[in-house]
């Protein structure tokens, strides 16, 4: 009894002391093993962003002469040992005594939750990953590590080997500095050109010899030698001093362009504005489910099975019960009873089928912003219902496919492996399971552009949007942000059209529509407690409902609403299109063969001059 508890505590202490490497985001496994994970760092600044995908970069070292290659598993878990949603794979390859970075791209909802990591089968082939402090996205400073004499300053340093190849890993980054050309080719210099474009913010600074960087290829356009510009949605500045002289001070108004508490802007506080009688406040991912999965579950016909049911308890009460009170009609008895069981069996067995035409199916709202003419950047929320219980996979077309069941609490059996972009998941018989998709996707060009634009003081007065021959006729709506407002648009022929003048954008987003619910104007923050829905609603209402979800999703809106985030520079109009969902950003398998949706596009337009 002795032997085992000190072998017990021998362990503990083992446990523990391989925790303290760990972190510290230094070695965690044995450095005479194969495979040693060097360091493990969240996101671009060692913190995450609630309810995003977050790098998470792994550097591995291969002790061995021998090239290795296997597969990296992460796993989420809550009370250390349960495991939540459905684990990451991403493979990975070493040549003989090297050290590579390798990353993943979980969806990461709150620091509650616990991390681990596995390499291989071995017990010492795992380690608990030190669960990530929440931050806002990330400003960092792009250099090579190697490079370490006169760096320093308030701005966190940043591995340019860890930039993600694809736009889609980058929504926990904010802004970037260089003070000196980052040394990307191909797929992390699209990556990085498409984040700026869709709205980030880069600072050039001094190099040690007083000179800005100058870039060559697919960066030239960083070059211009003004104090600030734009490229797309995004902001470029240049600030006289070198790394080491950014302190605190200048980091906070300079850079990340806040102010102080004194003067900072008026915030809008979500989380005054409830969910459920005030038990919960908004999420952003939580309402689009919740109508995805009235649009998808099956439908039976409870009305029937309810008299079926009654019937039933009659046939045996008092029915089976007048054949059997006399001895002599015992046969009587038994033949009822049978028949009663076996007639009601095949009565339940049809009446209890699954309604929605019993074929496996998927309801889908997302978020498509586009990043040059018929390339996109896409969200996709999806709720996939499955009328046979098997093993089933979901794909889509276009590169950077991440995935996450945004589960807090229950465990998936399934397997998202980030190197194929694939979802792999086993489904029980008449269910449900939600999926949200992250992609860049080739869909339909929309031929947009500004034919007619006037605006006086008090916002646009004038405004036509040309519309290209595979713009979406059935569009559901269409709005127009410029400034601080938002205008309705009425399509007119093949235009666009202003059909008012303008909602302030933070009303936009604050007030309540038609239906009394608080909202992202439809982001379902209810004022009352949940009410119970109906079963079956209609569709398309359910998808009306969504459309203004979507348009506060895009403003990357939380728990607060900055007032800044609710106007947007006067040199874009950003169009927002909400039309069905076409095949281009269906997913791809035999498996599902019924998918509909509603897809919100965003374009970012250059405003003219204005028309006098």
């Amino acid at each position: 009894m002795a032997m085992c508890s000190a072998a017990k505590l021998t362990n503990i202490v083992l446990l523990s002391l391989l925790a303290v490497p760990a972190l510290a985001g230094s070695t965690c496994a044995d450095e005479t093993g194969e495979i040693v994970i060097e360091r493990v760092e969240w996101g671009f600044d060692g913190k995450a962003v609630e309810q995003t995908f977050v790098p998470l970069s792994v550097l591995m070292r291969n002790n061995s002469p021998s090239p290795v290659e296997g597969t990296l598993r992460l796993t989420k878990s809550v009370q250390l040992t349960q495991q939540v949603g459905a684990a990451y794979e991403q493979t990975f390859y070493l040549s003989g005594e090297s050290s590579r970075w390798v990353q993943l791209t979980p969806y990461v909802i709150d620091d509650f939750e616990n991390w681990s990591l596995r390499w291989g089968e071995g017990r010492d082939e795992t380690m608990s990953i030190p669960t990530p402090r929440m931050g806002k996205p990330a400003t960092v400073l792009v250099v090579d590590p190697n490079i370490v004499s006169g760096r320093g300053g308030a701005i966190r340093r940043f591995d340019p080997m860890r930039f993600p190849v694809s736009v889609t890993g980058t929504d926990a980054l904010g802004g970037v500095v260089f003070d000196r050309p980052p040394g990307w080719q191909g797929a992390r210099e699209a990556a990085f050109l498409e984040w700026l474009m869709r709205g980030g913010r880069l600072t050039l600074l001094l190099d040690e010899n007083g000179v800005y960087p100058t870039f060559a290829g697919d960066l030239a356009p960083l070059n211009r030698q003004r104090e600030r510009f734009f490229v797309g949605a995004g902001v470029v500045q240049r600030i006289p001093l070198t790394a080491p002289e950014i302190d605190a001070e200048t980091m906070m108004t300079q850079i990340l362009k806040e102010e102080t508490e004194d003067g900072g802007p008026p915030q809008t506080a979500l989380t005054s504005i409830s969910l459920y009688g005030g038990a919960m406040s908004w999420d952003r991912d939580r309402d689009l489910f919740d109508n995805l999965r009235q649009a998808v579950s099956f439908h039976r016909r409870w009305w029937l099975i309810y008299a079926g049911v009654l019937l039933y308890l009659l046939a045996h009460y008092p029915g089976c019960y007048v054949l059997g009170r006399k001895a002599a009609q015992w046969r009587n008895f038994y033949a009822g009873f049978l028949g009663v069981s076996v007639a009601f069996s095949l009565l339940f067995a049809e009446i209890g089928r699954v309604g929605g035409g019993e074929a496996n199916r998927i309801r889908t709202a997302a978020i498509a912003r586009q990043l040059e003419e018929g390339l996109y950047d896409t969200t996709g929320w999806s709720c996939l219902a499955a009328v046979t219980g098997d093993d089933y996979e979901v794909a889509h077309e276009g590169s950077g496919s991440l995935y996450s069941t945004c589960q807090q609490m229950e465990r998936v059996n399934g397997t998202i492996r980030l190197d194929a972009g694939v979802f792999q998941v086993e489904m029980p018989p008449a269910s449900t399971r939600t999926l949200l998709h992250r992609g860049r996707v080739k869909g339909p060009p929309l031929g947009l552009a500004i034919q007619e634009f006037q605006r006086d003081e008090a916002g646009l007065s004038r405004l036509s949007i040309t519309v290209g021959d595979d713009f979406p006729r059935t569009a559901a709506s269409a709005y127009a942000w410029h400034g601080p407002r938002i205008y309705e648009l009425a399509v007119a022929g093949d235009e666009l059209v202003l059909s008012n003048r303008g909602e302030d954008g933070l009303s936009f987003l604050t007030t309540p529509d038609y239906s009394g619910r608080w909202s992202l104007r439809r982001i379902g923050l209810w004022g009352t407690p949940l009410a119970v829905q109906e079963e079956q609603r209609d569709e398309e209402e359910l998808f009306q409902e969504l459309e203004r979800v979507l348009i506060g999703n895009s403003f990357g809106t939380s728990g607060r609403i900055d007032q800044r985030q609710a106007s947007l520079a006067d040199h874009l109009v950003r169009m927002f299109v909400y039309a069905p969902l076409p095949e281009a950003f269906h997913a791809r398998g035999p498996d599902f063969t019924d998918e509909y949706g509603y897809v919100l596009y965003v374009v970012d337009l250059p405003a003219p001059d204005a028309i006098e």
